[in-house]
């Protein structure tokens, strides 16, 4: 006879295989009251997941907020809170949460949500805070491109593009493969008007990715700013019909 620990067992194994329906059905079959300690936070926990994945983003937070009602350090379910918050626009909310985490996580755990809190930050336009937050999450983790990426245009919206350039170098260098990546960089050469070297940016990008309109446009930029107008309305143009 199939357990109740069978059964989460068996619904996370459906959610790794994005199967949300029935890994939801599994779920409310389960007696959450036959469950130990640590399995009842952990149920609640992949519930919240699978309503994320779901599109049900207020029942989702309800699931981690019993998590945290159950286990206050549990830290997974702060970061997920957060980012639901995040997503739904609860700026305030999203930094509490994942404040919160930090202060239970350990350190070298705390590399994904240092990342989601300076997303937070930089859409909230905190830009020089979630600098430092991207650039700790580096040193948690420092073959994570996204966070040398993010760092970097961060240096990109304040305009200190040396900071950009060392910072975009770094991701190319760890996701050498990454199109995002080299237009990024490019759009610090054209900061630092290196034009002939920010063209090459785009079009190793588009090698990689023709689809990638913003390289495009970017290099549409670089153009105008050298008043090549033609070419660059042509970029624009290649830009709109991706």
């Amino acid at each position: 006879m199939q357990t109740e620990a069978d059964k989460l067992r068996q619904a996370l194994e459906l959610y790794r295989e994005e199967d949300l329906t029935r890994a939801e059905m599994l779920l409310e079959a389960i007696d959450f009251d036959a469950l130990d300690g640590d399995l009842h936070v952990e149920a609640n926990y992949l519930w919240g997941l699978v309503l994320s994945r779901r599109g049900d983003p207020l029942e989702a937070a309800h699931r981690f907020q019993t998590c945290i009602k159950l286990d206050q350090r549990f830290f997974p379910a702060l970061d997920a809170w957060g980012n639901i918050l995040a997503n739904l626009g609860d700026s305030r909310g999203a930094i509490e949460k994942y404040k919160r985490a930090l202060a239970v996580v350990a350190p070298e755990q705390s590399g994904h949500i240092l990342h989601n809190y300076g997303q937070v930050l930089l859409r909230a336009g905190y830009t020089l805070k979630a600098l430092q937050r991207f650039r700790e999450a580096f040193k948690r983790n420092p073959k994570g491109h996204d966070n040398a990426y993010m760092s970097g245009i961060c240096y990109l919206k304040l305009k200190r593009y040396r900071g950009a350039l060392k910072w975009l170098r770094t991701s190319i260098e760890l996701a050498p493969e990454s199109a995002r990546n080299h237009v990024a960089y490019g759009n610090a050469l054209l900061g630092s008007k290196q034009y002939d070297e920010a063209e090459e940016e785009y079009t190793r990008a588009l090698e990689l990715d023709p689809g990638y309109a913003d390289a495009h446009y970017n290099w549409a930029v670089a153009l105008a700013e050298q008043e090549d107008y033609g070419r660059a309305v042509r970029h624009c143009k290649q830009g709109l019909r991706i």
